[in-house]
Order: structure tokens, then C-alpha cells, then sequence
């Protein structure tokens, strides 16, 4: 299989209703960080693939990945609270702001700009 046909595979393979397949397809070797990335970001992903994605350092030290996850309405609830305490106080205003994260969240991010006077 040459590349751009195994990537469309797995990108039918991660819309499968079959949540299973979600960290099978995320954990194959030849998947890429720009495949992991989009991925992060649909909320039919599976939770424990989001987890999977939150356990790894390489891809959760970069702040798109944190953002997806943290907008995402499948990624845990503690996953999106730890990261919600390390990122960037522009990133936090901005959750604050948006309607499309869980409430939760968004009261996370107003205590922690509160607590740190950026409020």
C-alpha cells in the first residue's frame, strides 16, 4: 500500500463507529503528528484514544494538541483540567470566551486567570 492510499485508510478507520480501532490506527508506527493532530480534535474519537494522545510527551508538549484536547467534548474531564492548568494565559482567555467547551472548563480557566491577576 504506498502512502496516500494507507493514509485515506486510516482516516476511514478513525471515523469507525467501532471505538476499538480508534488506538489501534493512532498507535500504528506509520501514522503521522499531522494525522494525530486532526485527530485530536474530532469529537467522534474515542476517550481512550484521546488519552493515549494526552500520554504522549512529544505530541502533548505542543500547544495545538492541548488546545484540541481541550475543546474536545470527548477528551476525560481530568485530561482537559490538568491541561487547562498549563497553558499560555492568551489560550485561556479564549476558552473562557468560547461557547463550544464544556462549562467546567471554562470556569477552570476564569479561576486560573483570576488567580494569576489576568482577569
Amino acid at each position: 500500500m504506498d502512502g496516500v492510499v494507507a493514509e485515506r485508510f486510516r482516516r476511514v478507520l478513525i471515523r469507525d463507529v467501532e471505538k476499538q480501532l480508534h488506538l489501534v490506527v493512532m498507535t500504528n508506527p506509520k501514522t503521522s503528528d499531522a494525522e494525530l493532530e486532526e485527530w485530536s480534535a474530532m469529537p467522534a474519537v474515542s476517550a481512550e484514544a484521546l488519552r493515549w494522545i494526552a500520554n504522549q510527551k512529544r505530541l502533548i508538549s505542543r500547544l495545538n494538541f492541548q488546545m484540541n484536547l481541550v475543546q474536545n467534548p470527548s477528551t476525560p474531564q481530568e485530561i482537559a483540567l490538568r491541561l487547562i492548568a498549563v497553558l499560555p494565559i492568551s489560550e485561556l482567555h479564549r476558552i473562557m470566551r468560547s461557547t463550544k467547551v464544556r462549562e467546567t472548563l471554562r470556569k477552570a480557566a476564569k479561576k486560573r486567570l483570576t488567580d494569576t491577576g489576568n482577569l
